[in-house]
């Protein structure tokens, strides 16, 4: 698992700014898509996650990345009428792992999560 996250993060990280914010937010949620087929893509989602909310809180953007995502898993109602094909579901179980794990972003984040994840469908 930790040689496909090194993968991945390496493509990630040939970009910059927007792009690379943009790309680790979709190779998330695509990886989140898998969670449920195994427990090596579930692993992969959860660090995944971890990774993208790391990048987020260290570029001051948590708020805009936790808008987006909770818009992609259709938690937050927008008016914007582009979402991915993601399974919402393998995703929203994949953020629920990643919220279980002590290193997971910070206080705010989790709250937030938790908070929309509440009412949801597992």
């Amino acid at each position: 698992m930790d040689n496909k996250l090194e993968a991945l993060k390496s493509i990630v990280n040939q970009f910059t700014g927007d792009n690379h914010l943009l790309l680790l937010v979709f190779t998330t949620l695509k990886c989140a898509h898998l969670s449920k087929s195994s427990k090596a893509a579930l692993d992969l989602a959860v660090s995944l996650y971890q990774a993208t909310f790391d990048y987020a809180i260290k570029t001051k953007q948590e708020t805009r990345v936790l808008n987006y995502v909770l818009m992609q898993l259709r938690l937050l109602p927008c008016k914007e009428a582009f979402h991915s094909d993601y399974d919402v579901k393998s995703c929203r179980f994949a953020l629920r792992e990643a919220l279980k794990q002590p290193t997971f972003a910070n206080d705010n984040v989790k709250n937030s999560f938790k908070t929309f994840l509440e009412g949801a469908e597992s």
